[in-house]
């Protein structure tokens, strides 16, 4: 009775040690693909907001406001939800396939599931920019293309 008590501890302490192992090899395995993944993810997201600013020049160039000559407020659209569906008055669109973004409600989200940011200039400056807040969230990124906290966009447009 002793000695089988005695198997089953060693047995146990094998089960033991296997199970670390494998825990070991799983931490390798995760530590070594974590950079790839904030890689990736950073690349769709530069992607996007590129696919988000053409639909943008499309939109303009669609309602026939003669971009880039008018003002913002008359060749841009207002929010980034315009870009998803048909024009009433031209019958343009939609500049954006829903299917190529994710979406939540009436926003396009980025690969960390922040809304995407979208402003244009004043009324004597047509440019624009599209950005993701980055994997911190708090990114930003300015009309002139400077990005700060890790903001990932594209700049477009014009300045007069």
């Amino acid at each position: 009775m002793a000695l089988n008590k005695r198997l089953r501890g060693v047995a146990l302490a094998r089960l033991g040690i296997a199970i670390a192992i494998l825990l070991l090899f799983y931490g390798v395995a995760v530590m070594g693909v974590l950079p790839y993944v904030r890689s990736a993810k950073i690349s769709q997201a530069k992607s996007e907001t590129s696919t988000i600013s053409i639909a943008v020049m499309r939109y303009s160039y669609d309602m026939e406001n003669a971009y880039p000559d008018n003002t913002p407020e008359q060749c841009l659209p207002d929010h980034l939800s315009a870009l998803g569906s048909k024009d009433a008055t031209t019958g343009c669109g939609p500049w954006l396939s829903d299917a190529d973004m994710q979406k939540s409600g009436t926003s396009y989200l980025d690969p960390w599931g922040n809304a995407y940011v979208y402003t244009h200039g004043s009324a004597t400056d047509g440019r624009f920019v599209v950005y993701s807040k980055g994997p911190t969230g708090t990114g930003t990124v300015d009309l002139d293309g400077t990005a700060t906290n890790g903001g990932i966009g594209t700049c477009g447009g014009y300045k007069m």
